[in-house]
């Protein structure tokens, strides 16, 4: 099918309207009320960063049952561990607590127990009613993230000998057109493009009653389009009788975030005068990792879990990194930095050893000449030399080899008091042939690590290492999925930028 062609089938496939269907459980209405009322009374409570992990554990626990319908007695639940967590830290917030916050403190734990004592029945209960008279081969469960679908598809196989298939949203967009497609979750925690461009002729959105979800999905180029495309979603017939009076929470209010304060708090911060400085964004990554990501970055490597075997490790434009992406680094160094690395390894200990000397002693001699005269007087020397630099401090910079002109390259050594320039040259130019035979050594040895890895794993976890033990001087990588990313450029070292750190206040994000 051509792009024409499948662009018309996926407008036609939204004539089909997504079917809701509401999920009436009490206990985890009540539940996400309380989270609600200790979110909004902490908003005036001095900081405390036990008050903070209770609240951010609560937010998550609700978070995750918005789109976990496994019921809590099984193993596979995904919810269920939090809440018992929640529980446990509530009872152990009492001692010490302010005497107005301990109602509060009492009434989210005992609703969190009830919570989990109703074993999530009325959500798994609603989704297999969804199942009940239809083929399994011909129908999918969507959900929102791979270690939800591992979960779900562990119970279901549990339930059934034969079990329609479980995808995220990637995988169901690349999936052959189906019967029925059961999204297990409010629309607001998909992709737009899952509902208004659907793989199934039928969709039934499934999801707790008291969440106040879109009724109107925009299209991927919302009001752009020349003609718009637009789903609305089918609501069901509201009881005449309810169990209380109607309140919805909005979508706004149950998405979880990295508490970007203690992030920032967390990243190294490089204070030396002169120092280059870039505009970065910030993002999380699995693993309470997070990196700095230049905006004017040209491109990072990473992973696609998607692409046939052979293709998946690719150098990914800066541009193109969100949510979900995969990237592959090395915690505390920079890509260049593990590339170098691999190519000292290449040239063998003592070729190796030889030119890691020569290239350490001249950038020493340089960073030592630029602390005693500064950069504007170096580069006003190097000019009168013929040597027109625009910025002198990154020629110190680990990242570069070498200057690019060789004659700009002697007059800076015999300014650095260095008589043999020839032996300095020759050595950043073995080093610069190594480090390209590197960069392919690394990308074939990541690509076989990747064709024998569990990628599953990764995409539930965000996290896992690879290690290279065929590549000499190679340290273990790792890929992250990237979590979070922070809307607001900041203005960072050069330096800090494209290293993983580690970070605090991201528990129980996914």
């Amino acid at each position: 099918m051509n792009g024409i062609a499948l662009a018309d089938s996926y407008y036609r496939s939204a004539e089909a309207a997504p079917q809701r269907v509401h999920v009436d459980d009490a206990a985890a209405h009540r539940f996400s009320r309380e989270v609600r009322s200790l979110l909004k009374a902490l908003q005036d409570e001095p900081d405390s960063p036990a008050w903070e992990s209770l609240s951010r554990l609560a937010n998550a626990a609700r978070w995750r049952g918005l789109y976990d319908p496994v019921p809590f007695s099984s193993a596979a639940s995904t919810t269920a561990p939090l809440l018992r967590e929640l529980v446990c830290s509530a009872e152990a917030l009492r001692i010490g607590a302010p005497v107005h916050l301990l109602p509060l403190l009492d009434s989210l734990r005992m609703t969190a127990e009830a919570y989990e004592s109703g074993g999530n029945e009325p959500f798994g209960s609603a989704v297999m009613s969804t199942l009940e008279e239809v083929d399994p081969t011909s129908a999918c469960l969507i959900a929102r993230n791979r270690r939800t679908a591992l979960a779900l598809a562990d119970w279901l196989r549990s339930r059934h000998g034969q079990a329609p298939s479980v995808f995220v949203p990637a995988e169901y967009a690349r999936h052959e057109p189906l019967h029925l497609a059961v999204v297990c979750g409010p629309s607001f925690v998909f992709p737009l493009q899952l509902l208004t461009t659907p793989r199934a002729m039928a969709v039934q959105l499934v999801h707790h009653h008291w969440v106040r979800d879109e009724e109107k999905i925009p299209g991927l180029f919302g009001q752009f389009a020349t003609i718009t495309l637009t789903t609305r979603i089918q609501e069901p017939m509201r009881p005449a009788v309810s169990w209380q009076p109607w309140s919805g929470t909005p979508a706004a209010e149950l998405q979880i975030a990295p508490d970007w304060e203690s992030v920032l708090a967390s990243a190294p911060r490089t204070l030396a005068k002169d120092t280059e400085k870039v505009l970065a964004r910030l993002a999380v990554l699995g693993g309470k990792h997070a990196i700095w990501l230049p905006v004017e970055g040209e491109r990072i490597r990473g992973l696609d879990p998607a692409a046939p075997p052979g293709e998946r490790v690719t150098s990914l434009p800066m541009s193109s990194v969100t949510q979900g992406t995969i990237l592959i680094l090395r915690a505390g160094v920079s890509e260049a930095a593990t590339t170098r690395e691999v190519a000292y390894g290449l040239l063998g200990n003592t070729k190796g050893a030889e030119v890691r000397h020569l290239q350490e002693d001249w950038k020493c001699r340089l960073r030592r000449l630029l602390d005693d005269q500064g950069p504007t007087a170096i580069t006003r020397r190097l000019a009168a030399l013929g040597v027109e630099v625009h910025n002198i401090s990154h020629w110190a910079h680990e990242e570069l080899i070498q200057p690019r002109k060789v004659e700009d390259f002697k007059v800076l050594l015999r300014m650095l008091g260095i008589g043999d320039v020839t032996t300095y040259i020759e050595a950043g130019q073995v080093l610069r042939r190594a480090v390209v035979t590197a960069g392919h050594r690394l990308m074939e040895a990541l690509e076989s690590k990747a064709n024998s890895c569990d990628l599953h794993q990764l995409e539930a976890g965000g996290v896992i290492e690879l290690h290279l033990d065929d590549v000499p001087g190679a340290a273990p990588m790792t890929a992250y999925q990237v979590l979070a990313l922070r809307e607001e450029p900041t203005a960072v070292a050069l330096r800090d930028c494209r290293r993983p750190f580690a970070i605090r206040g991201v528990e129980w994000l996914e």
